[in-house]
């Protein structure tokens, strides 16, 4: 699906809006993303009106979060990867993934009992 979304911002920044629609349709045939969605909506807007882009940016808001660089001990969100984490500044934390796949403590604590 990354190489197909990748393929859709070429052809975004290139103007070509019939490849946008193309590629973003096979990177979402994959796997939904907000991204693959926001794309499909640029695309549709600038080939069919703004109407059509609706549906598609109410799909996006359904859609799961896309991935990104994750720290496995604090939970803090990267844009890019880097040695140390910004939210608590330990070392090779960072993992690329999708945020809703990450498990945390929470989730996994205990229930007390009353």
């Amino acid at each position: 699906a990354a190489a197909h979304l990748l393929a859709a911002h070429q052809a975004l920044e290139e103007g070509d809006f019939v490849q946008v629609k193309a590629s973003a349709a096979q990177a979402l045939a994959l796997e939904e993303s907000k991204d693959g969605c926001a794309l499909m909506a640029e695309a549709e807007k600038q080939l069919s009106g703004p109407e059509a882009a609706t549906v598609w940016f109410a799909r996006g808001m359904d859609a799961p979060r896309d991935n990104g660089w994750i720290c496995h001990r604090c939970g803090h969100t990267h844009v890019a990867w880097q040695t140390h984490c910004g939210g608590c500044d330990t070392f090779d934390t960072l993992r690329y993934e999708r945020p809703e796949a990450r498990v945390t403590s929470v989730e996994v604590a205990p229930v007390a009992k009353a």
